[in-house]
């Protein structure tokens, strides 16, 4: 970071000093040139292809994506690539942005074990304890969707899935991860076997950095002897700086990954079924109490109450519905070890007083409310609720998959600690207790996407990094705006550039002032993320809402104009744009 704002402030001060001696408000008209042939000095078509050339490897080469879901053909997957090849040339701020999450949660991810056996050493632990620690390659594996859970296996008497998905596989989310780590289970694997399955290529780096280093160079030497820099290589540095922020953050990450790690044993059946009520695809239907139709899904969990001590009136199926075997590797390159966990003993905490449960061995999820009413309570929501399942009526397959959630609650006290006492007392004078989530995560999704954060761990620092990265945006900002003085083919085009450089680096202040202020101010902060996470009714959040819409569309028309704009203006070029600069005169020597 400190290199790219260096380069950055270093490459302003020589635009701008060297512009200020420019005459007229548009650069130098004096002497100006069309398309240039090669032989003599550098060309149009010489001085084009370098640049699109490091545009090119620079982009392609920093790009990480997460493993693709499920029987992605091969043509969905160049078209995955290219659009967020697209995004690198048009919004490299916001690939940074992404890049900078991903970190922070597999940073997170890589803590949690050793945070969690710190906190809970009573916790039952592997038969055979893990030998390989986990690194910053395995944080990034576990958030890119490396771990699978299977569905083949998890079916009725008939054949029949006990979740509502059409999918073959579950994947797990770095919170799903996470889950794992809490109960002492996650995946022996060492790092060599993940760094084999990336196909990340040294010698396709090191060509990229060698073509981005004689970028810098060339320009350094052009700011030196005050030659003149076309918008094109001002356009292709930014893209360059940004790359090597985007490398920083993504070099532990494996990449191209296309065959997950899928996991099995006696335990994955359990977790399956209660990560899968956790997360929102297993289905509920909320509809906004707002003016504006905001439906969104949110988890089974959330209007189920388990009840401990109740038996489950299937668990002499559940056994019908396991996987068998150890954890292993479709593409059998990595061993990992099974568990032996005996019920945990460990009590847990009740959500109103100190009080707690102890020795949960048996319970049982049931309906906390009727389908159709409205619900309110830990989960944190509001508003008008339908089952996705309904038409199970209670059957077999909700029924199995119920008792499964119910023996992960009795043997992990880590998933017991997720749930807090709730009291409720009906119309009548009648009063019961039973157990709620919390506030349900995003564990398991049917692939990780590459631009949602919704099932990654918050980072620490996560605001102050924000706000240093929002500063990255406001130097792309001002390289581009340091042309300011530099040769147009037109006076519209020059003012269109100058406007969207200082709107760039405008919206990186604006945002750097939010993330401060989020960080200074807890209320607004906790604001911020229930808009953000569409918790607040939308009524509530229209002018918000208008607001960033606005500001995103024109700050898309900037980032776009500035590209279009670096292209179409090596029409017309100042004579000095061709000419090579001369390294005798630069280069220090006897």
């Amino acid at each position: 970071m400190r290199l790219f704002y260096s380069l950055s402030l270093l490459f302003i001060w020589f635009e701008l000093t060297r512009g200020t001696n420019n005459e007229g408000q548009n650069g130098d008209r004096s002497e100006t040139v069309g398309w240039q042939s090669d032989p003599n000095n550098r060309g149009t078509f010489t001085l084009v292809s370098s640049c699109v050339l490091t545009l090119t490897i620079c982009v392609y080469s920093a790009m990480h994506l997460n493993v693709p879901r499920h029987g992605e053909s091969t043509l969905w997957f160049w078209m995955r690539t290219l659009r967020w090849a697209l995004l690198g040339i048009f919004g490299p701020e916001l690939v940074v942005f992404k890049a900078w999450k991903q970190y922070l949660s597999a940073k997170a991810l890589v803590k949690r074990p050793q945070n969690r056996s710190d906190e809970h050493a009573e916790e039952p632990k592997f038969s055979r304890q893990r030998v390989f620690p986990w690194s910053l390659v395995h944080g990034f594996y576990a958030g890119m969707g490396g771990f699978t859970f299977s569905l083949n296996d998890l079916t009725t008497d008939t054949g029949a899935s006990i979740l509502k998905t059409d999918c073959k596989r579950l994947t797990l989310t770095a919170q799903g991860v996470a889950l794992l780590a809490d109960c002492n289970l996650l995946p022996n694997i060492e790092k060599g076997d993940l760094d084999d399955k990336s196909k990340a290529d040294g010698l396709s780096k090191f060509i990229t950095c060698v073509q981005a280093a004689w970028l810098l160079l060339q320009i350094i030497g052009r700011l030196v002897l005050h030659l003149q820099i076309t918008l094109l290589e001002i356009n292709t540095l930014g893209h360059v700086l940004c790359a090597l922020i985007i490398y920083l953050f993504w070099r532990y990450k494996p990449r191209n990954v296309f065959k997950p790690i899928e996991l099995s044993g006696d335990w994955v059946g359990p977790l399956c079924a209660y990560m899968y009520m956790s997360s929102s695809m297993s289905g509920l239907t909320r509809e906004s109490t707002g003016s504006f139709a905001n439906p969104s899904t949110e988890a089974e969990m959330c209007l189920l109450a388990f009840h401990p001590g109740k038996p489950c009136d299937h668990s002499s199926t559940i056994e019908n519905c396991r996987n068998a075997g150890t954890i292993h590797d479709p593409e059998r390159t990595t061993a990992i070890v099974g568990t032996d966990l005996q019920p945990n003993k460990k009590g847990i905490a009740d959500g109103k007083s100190n009080s707690t449960f102890t020795c949960i061995t048996t319970g049982s999820f049931a309906p906390r409310t009727a389908s159709g009413i409205t619900a309110s309570g830990v989960c944190g929501m509001s508003g008008h609720f339908d089952y996705a399942d309904e038409s199970q009526e209670l059957g077999t397959g909700r029924q199995l998959r119920w008792c499964l959630a119910a023996e992960a609650v009795c043997t992990y006290s880590a998933i017991q600690r997720r749930f807090a006492t709730i009291t409720h007392t009906s119309q009548n004078g009648h009063s019961s207790t039973y157990l709620q989530e919390h506030q349900p995560e995003e564990l398991v999704q049917e692939h990780c996407s590459n631009w949602s954060t919704k099932g990654l761990l918050p980072g620490d620092y996560g605001l102050v990094m924000g706000m240093a990265l929002w500063s990255a945006s406001m130097a792309f900002g001002g390289i581009h705006a340091a042309a300011w003085y530099d040769y147009f083919p037109s006076t519209v085009e020059a003012w269109l550039w100058r406007c969207s450089a200082l709107y760039i680096t405008w919206s990186g202040l604006v945002w750097m002032l939010i993330n401060l202020t989020a960080q200074m101010w807890k209320p607004f902060d906790d604001y911020w993320n229930r808009t953000r996470l569409l918790r607040f009714p939308f009524a509530r959040s229209t002018g918000l809402v208008i607001v960033c819409g606005v500001c995103g569309s024109l700050y898309t028309f900037a980032r776009m104009y500035l590209v279009i704009e670096a292209f179409i203006s090596i029409r017309e070029l100042p004579t000095s744009a061709y000419q090579t600069p001369d390294w005798t005169q630069i280069i220090p020597h006897l």
